[in-house]
């Protein structure tokens, strides 16, 4: 829709009068600044009638007014909210530069600190690879197929805190005055600058007053979110800006809510700690996409992994102050009161169609001999799988040989986990020597779903190289 403010509507109104023959008016009104009203006021006379014309044509002036400055506070709050997502989203990518540089110094802590014979890492993305696989972001793959969105209905909220970011003060004033993180269509409004919190105070029984939501322990804030949709769906995808939200459990149920059943059999998940994907292969951490198997309701649990550092306080009664007739309210803070925070920026549902088998492939990923390599990966498999297959096959060809492969961070046993260069044979079961310098390298990826409806999910798919080979 073409914009239309206050400019638009007063040369439309000067054109109107012009042509109507009321060209006084029309003159007057195009010799005014931009930025007067279009009404110039109206009076009466005590002793005189009103006149019914002169009253509607004030009124339509006001009107037009009115409308015009409408129009503008849309179009001035649209441009806001295009300059915020324009400056997140730049915002994002220098984040994500800063944290490719920061994975880049883990990598070789974690990984070369682990295996000195590594020299470096490189993570794969969505742009390194081709074949037949399905891109659920830049580092996380799964079979070829089709996610179809479902709308979320947020059913309730339960927990031991509150909705919201009550007694958080920022420059002075609540923070809840500008923004009320307690309204829950910001869990499921796909927006980058709206979030929903959950919140848990603690504080020291030191304080003499405190707010009725205040917790005399060290307890983290928890919650049950249900989420309902109109048609079946099998997996969320989970968004939060902290990386201390935990997703403790996923519960579905057959009878619309009534009664809910576990769908998670390997533990928490703490799915934007992206340190642990260092210790526990089994998630895809960074994605937030969590699998079960298809349901219309679902309860999600949800547990703070650490207090917020928000200024905090509330507002008190002063009693002794106080009079019948006036309330003396005072702003108190709370030194030692902290704010556990379960912060989420979005949930989407889907449901899925996937291949049975899809492939991942790198093209060449050495530009000069190596003496050794290995892969890292984590794999998510939908808990519902039958855990006795591996749903990923990892191939190498090095120098032109295939060699099956496993991550180096699995415990998987069905592949070399380092292949290296070596004039002699090792000793170790998960090391295949070979008796020439690694010149080429290609990895192919296997991946495999056990139903069309779910598929599992390979993500932070990396390269270790050992260190320089003479030819």
């Amino acid at each position: 829709m073409a914009y239309i403010g206050l400019k638009t509507v007063r040369d439309a109104y000067i054109d109107n009068l012009a042509g109507n023959g009321r060209i006084s008016k029309a003159v007057a009104l195009a010799k005014r600044d931009q930025d007067e009203p279009i009404f110039s006021g109206y009076s009466v006379h005590p002793e005189s009638e009103p006149d019914v014309n002169e009253i509607n044509d004030a009124l339509n002036d006001i009107h037009l007014d009115l409308a015009a400055l409408n129009n503008e506070i849309i179009h001035s709050a649209s441009n806001y909210i295009s300059l915020l997502e324009s400056v997140m989203n730049r915002i994002d990518r220098v984040n994500t530069k800063v944290l490719v540089e920061e994975e880049r110094i883990k990598d070789l802590n974690a990984i070369c600190g682990n295996y000195n014979e590594f020299k470096s890492v490189v993570t794969l993305k969505a742009s390194d690879l081709a074949g037949s696989f399905l891109a659920y972001d830049d580092r996380t793959f799964c079979c070829y197929g089709a996610l179809k969105k479902v709308s979320p209905i947020i059913m309730s909220v339960e927990g031991n805190g509150y909705e919201g970011n009550a007694y958080v003060r920022v420059n002075g004033e609540y923070a809840i005055k500008s923004v009320n993180t307690a309204n829950r269509n910001y869990m499921i409004d796909n927006s980058v600058s709206t979030a929903w919190e959950y919140s848990r105070l603690t504080m020291n029984r030191s304080e003499e007053v405190y707010p009725v939501d205040a917790n005399f322990d060290v307890q983290e804030a928890r919650c049950s979110i249900i989420i309902a949709a109109d048609e079946r769906f099998t997996s969320l995808s989970f968004t939060s800006d902290i990386d201390s939200v935990i997703i403790e459990d996923i519960l579905t149920s057959s009878d619309s809510g009534a009664s809910f059943q576990s769908v998670m059999r390997n533990g928490e998940i703490h799915v934007n700690n992206m340190n642990d994907k260092y210790i526990n292969s089994s998630y895809a951490y960074g994605s937030g996409v969590i699998s079960f198997p298809g349901t219309q309701w679902l309860k999600l649990v949800l547990r703070s992994g650490e207090a917020s550092s928000d200024k905090l306080a509330f507002d008190w009664k002063d009693v002794e102050h106080s009079t019948p007739e006036e309330s003396v309210i005072v702003v108190k803070d709370l030194p030692s009161a902290k704010r556990h925070v379960i912060r989420i920026n979005n949930i989407e549902l889907f449901t899925g169609n996937f291949s049975t088998e899809s492939t991942v492939q790198t093209d060449e990923i050495i530009d000069k001999p190596v003496k050794s390599l290995a892969i890292f990966a984590n794999e998510y498999i939908p808990e519902q799988f039958d855990g006795k297959y591996y749903y990923c096959q990892y191939i190498m060809t090095i120098n032109g040989i295939d060699y099956e492969m496993v991550p180096i961070n699995s415990d998987r046993n069905n592949g070399y986990k380092i292949i290296r260069y070596s004039g002699h044979s090792s000793q170790d079961s998960y090391v295949k020597e070979v008796f020439e310098s690694i010149k080429t390298a290609r990895l192919t990826v296997k991946m495999y779903t056990q139903d069309k409806a779910h598929t599992p999910y390979l993500s932070n798919l990396k390269i270790c190289y050992g260190e320089e080979a003479a030819n």
